[in-house]
């Protein structure tokens, strides 16, 4: 399922999900300004998401500009037009495999919570246990999922 097919939702829900990702787009603005070059393109990425989220004038002056720094060959690489670099000794098999792992891993949580779990270590050890995982993965998945959660609704 893309992006797009996973967030595409109707009435009350869709409008919920298009005032979250803009209230994202405009935390992204911030961490744009402060350097970080993917935010541009995760901001484009959440603008393109929805048909109703229209793009800020900053995403689209923003990618332009870093479009024409590639295509102009005022940048070597795409990267570079946007200011991108990965951290030091940055794995892309394991970002990809956290990445992957972390919204099960959060939604699976977040069913045991609202069936009366509470957020312990039993809770993370059957998640784990059911995943394939271990606890201690677990944890870390489940509460930076909640840090993202808490950042989008302005907590």
């Amino acid at each position: 399922m893309t992006d797009k097919e996973d967030l595409q939702q109707t009435g009350e829900q869709n409008h919920f999900y298009v005032e979250l990702l803009r209230y994202r787009v405009e935390g992204l603005r911030l961490r744009y300004e402060r350097g970080d070059g993917a935010a541009l393109l995760t901001a484009v990425k959440n603008c393109l998401a929805f048909d109703d989220l229209k793009t800020p004038g900053w995403v689209a002056q923003a990618f332009s500009e870093g479009i024409n720094r590639y295509t102009c060959f005022k940048a070597k690489t795409v990267d570079e037009a946007f200011g991108i670099k990965r951290p030091k000794n940055f794995r892309l098999h394991t970002a990809r495999r956290d990445f992957e792992r972390r919204l099960p891993v959060y939604k699976r949580c977040g069913e045991l919570i609202e069936a009366g779990q509470g957020v312990s270590n039993a809770l993370f050890d059957k998640v784990a246990k059911e995943q394939g995982l271990n606890r201690r993965q677990v944890s870390e998945y489940y509460y930076k999922m909640k840090k993202l959660a808490a950042s989008l609704h302005g907590n």
